[in-house]
């Protein structure tokens, strides 16, 4: 279920339109994606920690 979240995130994250000219850009895309990835990761933790109650 994580990955579908996950994946859902980086599909409509590839839908905008990212400027490649410049190095900066690329990096500054993979720490946004690399701190939705952390945020995602931690909520469907604690989903999951949720249901096993």
């Amino acid at each position: 279920m994580g990955n579908a979240v996950w994946d859902s995130i980086v599909e409509g994250m590839d839908a905008i339109q990212w400027s490649d000219s410049s190095q900066k850009n690329f990096s500054n895309r993979r720490i946004i994606k690399g701190g939705i990835r952390k945020f995602a990761d931690s909520a469907v933790k604690e989903e999951g920690e949720e249901s096993e109650r």
